[in-house]
């Protein structure tokens, strides 16, 4: 048994204590963070440079909280999920969310990851969208733009 509130005791096995990061008194086990899909791609840039392994991903809609917190902890490798129906109504996750989750004596790794991804491959978010191109338009709409002199 171990004690994780004064006077409550529950089986180690079943015990689950959530804390912010900044915030917490323990070492996690697993360390979640939600993110936008291009946030959450950074951190799968960061992880894949600096393991040179890619990231699972799990993708079921339902269930998904198991898989981000248990998996990494059970295979000591950070993976992606896209939450569930659960946690959208539970938890009010949006739907610009995702979960990247990985072990907690990883986070070290992570955080070297993208700061050497962001200075070699200049990665950075925000994603600078390319804006050195020109558009161009359909062969018809050019030459009706010089037929009524517009182009």
């Amino acid at each position: 048994m171990q004690t994780i509130l004064p006077g409550r005791k529950v089986p180690a096995l079943l015990s689950t204590v959530l804390a912010p990061m900044q915030k917490a008194s323990f070492e996690p086990d697993t360390l979640i963070i939600y993110g936008n899909p291009a946030q959450i791609m950074r951190l799968t840039q960061a992880w894949s440079y600096k393991t040179g392994e890619r990231v699972a991903g799990h993708f079921g809609g339902k269930v998904e909280c198991d898989g981000y917190l248990i998996a990494p902890f059970r295979t000591q490798a950070p993976c992606v999920v896209i939450p569930g129906h659960g946690e959208r109504i539970f938890a009010a996750t949006q739907d610009d969310e995702m979960v990247f989750a990985l072990p907690g004596r990883s986070v070290p790794d992570l955080v070297q990851g993208l700061k050497e991804v962001g200075k070699s491959m200049s990665v950075r978010y925000p994603v600078t969208p390319y804006q050195n191109y020109q558009s161009g338009f359909p062969k018809a709409h050019r030459e009706l733009g010089k037929e009524v002199g517009i182009v």
